[in-house]
């Protein structure tokens, strides 16, 4: 029999409990993840829809597309109640005679393949609205002009200009402080439903960075002092670095 490291993650832990006591019958053990630690495994199971922010989801496209830039030789394995036939995924009701046979001849998340749809709301649309959706839920398109004016902004603040001077060119014709509240208020809008997700330290991250710097918006971007005292351009460098990271697995 292969000896096989296997991790998984889910959201409630009966489903999990089931499969567990099936993998010990077999001589097979796991190990629970946790979101953003680093993966030490060469199987992983992710129990699927996920139950988040209310909604069940299926976010296995999403996992998969992680592993496969993160880890393309771990085998990513869905499971649940769906009855689905897929070479990596396992039917919690029919369950495969030999695990062992079973996560040899799956594919590893390296290969080309989609994961199974387990019947949740889709996870990868979903992402996929938050960075490039049109009109009110585009993430990237409100973003974007808040990260170039603070960035023209710093520079010329390193140059010696006033900083009234750019209130005056860039802040209040540019309409800076309403576009970082409808910033704020779309991140809030899909920052639950994206809790179970390997990255989600990325977007709590971005969460506290964003609110860390609220009160210079909140000034209307007057405060000079506010600026340097929170450092805004650094941290808006960052949550920048961090949205970009997570749209990778878009």
């Amino acid at each position: 029999m292969a000896d096989f490291h296997i991790a998984y993650w889910t959201a409630g832990e009966n489903a999990a409990g089931f499969l567990g006591r099936q993998l010990q019958l077999q001589g097979l053990s796991w190990n629970p993840y946790e979101l953003g630690a680093a993966v030490d495994c060469d199987v992983f199971i992710l129990l699927s829809p996920v139950w988040c922010n209310n909604h069940f989801i299926s976010c296995d496209n999403t996992w998969k597309k992680y592993f496969e830039l993160n880890h393309p030789d771990v085998r990513f394995i869905s499971s649940g109640f769906a009855e689905l036939t897929h070479k990596n995924y396992i039917d919690l009701l029919n369950l495969p005679p030999d695990f062992s046979v079973f996560f040899t001849n799956a594919q590893r998340a390296g290969e080309e393949w989609e994961a199974a749809n387990t019947g949740g709301l889709d996870m990868s649309q979903k992402l996929l609205n938050f960075f490039e959706g049109h009109g009110h839920d585009s993430i990237r398109q409100i973003f974007s002009p808040i990260y170039r004016i603070l960035r023209i902004i710093s520079d010329e603040i390193g140059q010696g200009t006033p900083y009234e001077e750019l209130y005056s060119e860039l802040i209040t014709p540019n309409h800076l402080p309403q576009k970082w509240r409808i910033f704020q208020n779309r991140f809030s809008n899909y920052y639950p439903f994206f809790a179970c997700l390997p990255f989600y330290p990325d977007f709590q991250q971005i969460k506290l960075l964003a609110d860390s710097i609220d009160p210079y918006f909140e000034s209307k971007c007057q405060d000079e002092t506010l600026w340097k005292e929170l450092t805004i351009e650094y941290k808006i460098r960052e949550i920048h670095t961090l949205l970009s990271n997570a749209e990778r697995y878009v």
